[in-house]
C-alpha cells in the first residue's frame, strides 16, 4: 500500500527544511528538495511505503514542518469539471448556464468550495505560415500566377490560464464547473463592465469570494480578493490539482 505526506497547513516549507529531512532517505534528493520546495501545494510526497512514509513524517517534524501520513487510496478524487461560458454571480443566488444557454439556479449555501489562479496548462497553439508558390497558370494565355498557401502546424506550449471552479460537493453526484477567464462571457458585470478580460475577472473573482464567505477557498482566490494584488500563480495543473485535492482532504477529515 502506498502513502502520501500531506502538509498540516499550506505554509510552504523551506528547502532546507526539505533537503535535511529528505537526507534519510536514499530514494530522495537535494535536487528533489528542491524541485518540490517550489511545487509543494499541501501534497509533499505520495506513494512511499509506509515505513519510508514514517520515517520522512518524523524528519519532517524535526525541521519543524508539520505533516500526516494518509493513505494514497483515501486522497479525495476531483469529481469531473463542466466547462462554463457563462455564470451570474446575484445576490441571492448563483444562475449556471449550460452549453445550449439555458439557466440553472443554484443558492450560495450550495457552494461548498471556490478556487482560481493564473494556472500555467498546456495547450496546443495553431500555427499559420504563408508562403507564394509560382504555378503555370490555367488559362489559355499561359504564364506564371502566384498562389499564397498556409502551412497549418500545431505545437504545444505552456501559457497561463486564468482560471475558476465553483465546487457543489454535497451535491449527488458532486459538481465541478470550471471558467477559463478567456472565453467567459462576462456580462452579468453590466454598469461594472470593464475594457479587458483580465479585469473582468477580476471582478468575477471579487464577487465570488465575498458571495461564498461561507465556503473553502484556495490561496488563489484569497490573494485575488484584492484587485490590487497581483493574481496568485501556480506554475503547472498538477499544483492547482494537488492544494484543491489538499483542501478536499482537510474538508474530509474534519479539519476546514
Amino acid at each position: 500500500m502506498a502513502y502520501a505526506i500531506m502538509q498540516n497547513s499550506l505554509q510552504p516549507p523551506s528547502t532546507i527544511a526539505l533537503r535535511n529531512a529528505f537526507r534519510e532517505l536514499p530514494s530522495l534528493t537535494d535536487l528533489d528538495a528542491a524541485n518540490m520546495a517550489k511545487t509543494a501545494y499541501g501534497i509533499i510526497v505520495r506513494g512511499l511505503p509506509y515505513n519510508q512514509a514514517e520515517t520522512l513524517h518524523h524528519a519532517l517534524a524535526r525541521q519543524g514542518v508539520g505533516t500526516t501520513i494518509v493513505e494514497d487510496q483515501r486522497l479525495p478524487l476531483l469529481p469531473p469539471a463542466t466547462q462554463c461560458r457563462r455564470i451570474d454571480c446575484l445576490e441571492n443566488s448563483l444562475v449556471i448556464y449550460n452549453h445550449l444557454g439555458q439557466p440553472a439556479t443554484r443558492q450560495w449555501r450550495e457552494v461548498s468550495m471556490a478556487s482560481a489562479g493564473s494556472v500555467v496548462e498546456e495547450k496546443q497553439k495553431k500555427i499559420e505560415k504563408k508562403r507564394v508558390v509560382r504555378r503555370a497558370s490555367s488559362t489559355r494565355f499561359g504564364g506564371i500566377r502566384h498562389d499564397t498557401v498556409v502551412d497549418v502546424s500545431y505545437r504545444t506550449v505552456r501559457e497561463p490560464t486564468m482560471v475558476v471552479e465553483i465546487w457543489l460537493l454535497d451535491a449527488a453526484p458532486p459538481l465541478r464547473y470550471r471558467i477559463d477567464g478567456e472565453n467567459f462571457s462576462y456580462q452579468y458585470l453590466g454598469s461594472r463592465l470593464q475594457p479587458s478580460r483580465p479585469q473582468n475577472f477580476r471582478l468575477l473573482l471579487a464577487d465570488l469570494y465575498r458571495l461564498t464567505a461561507h465556503a473553502l477557498h484556495n490561496r488563489g482566490l484569497i490573494g485575488a480578493a484584492s484587485p490590487e494584488s497581483p493574481l496568485p500563480a501556480y506554475p503547472s495543473t498538477a499544483t492547482y490539482r494537488e492544494e484543491v485535492t489538499w483542501l478536499l482532504w482537510r474538508r474530509a477529515s474534519g479539519q476546514a
